[in-house]
Parts: C-alpha cells; structure tokens; sequence
C-alpha cells in the first residue's frame, strides 16, 4: 500500500471509531483479477461490506463481478460517476439509457442517487461527471 493509500485508510479509521481498527481494511492487487470470496481473502464464509469510490474504467466490469458474486457481500457503498449511476439505474423503457449493466444490476438492489462531487475533489480530477 503507498503512503496516500495508507493515510486514506487511517482516517477512514478515526470517522469510522475504534471498531474499524478490526472491521476496517485495505487490500492492494489487481481488484479485477483477486478473488473476491470472504473465504479467501478473510478466512471466513460470512458476507462483507464495501466502500468505495470506483474509477470509471473499472467501474462496469467491476459492477458486473460485484454482481455475479453478490452472496459475498452484505452491503455495497459504492460512489460511481453520475453516467455508471444512471445505467444502473436505468429501467428497460429508457432505451438509451438501458443497456447490459442495467440487465446485470438485480432486483435486490437499491440505486439511489448522492450528492454531486466536484472533480476537482479527486486526484487527479476525473475526466467525465
């Protein structure tokens, strides 16, 4: 983990309380290519949570994973640019908007729009909205 990714963490410590010193982690490898399961990388079979902010190149084939392996997770926090959010929640009659990551995204669960973050939030500031 670098220094920034290291510092992230530790604040997302302190706004989470003492219990995040157990609950709370970060993992570093390729997240398209590890393997999701609790089992391998906690030793347990019980869900986790996520929360993340998903770069929008990793966003759709992430969601897609996320979504075929969903038994792994108890919750999914997630923060997508506002153009991934309006796919997921896109119903079959926006034919524009619809499309293969809608399809994939299950009944059970919730799209819900934010609040709105300024690229220039980020480092480096994203491209798109």
């Amino acid at each position: 983990m670098t220094a920034p990714e290291e510092e992230r963490l530790r604040r997302w410590r302190l706004v989470l309380g003492k219990e995040a010193d157990e609950q709370c982690g970060a993992l570093a490898g390729d997240v398209l290519r590890m393997d999701l399961s609790p089992q391998s990388l906690f030793g347990s079979e019980a869900p986790y949570a996520v929360v993340a902010n998903l770069p929008y190149y990793l966003s759709t084939p992430l969601l897609f994973r996320m979504a075929a392996g969903r038994r792994a997770f108890s919750r999914l926090l997630l923060m997508v640019q506002d153009e991934v959010a309006r796919r997921m929640a896109a119903p079959p009659e926006d034919g524009k908007t619809y499309g293969s990551l809608s399809g994939a995204i299950p009944d059970s669960v919730t799209v819900r729009g934010g609040p709105r973050v300024p690229p220039g939030a980020f480092q480096p500031p994203p491209q798109g909205r």
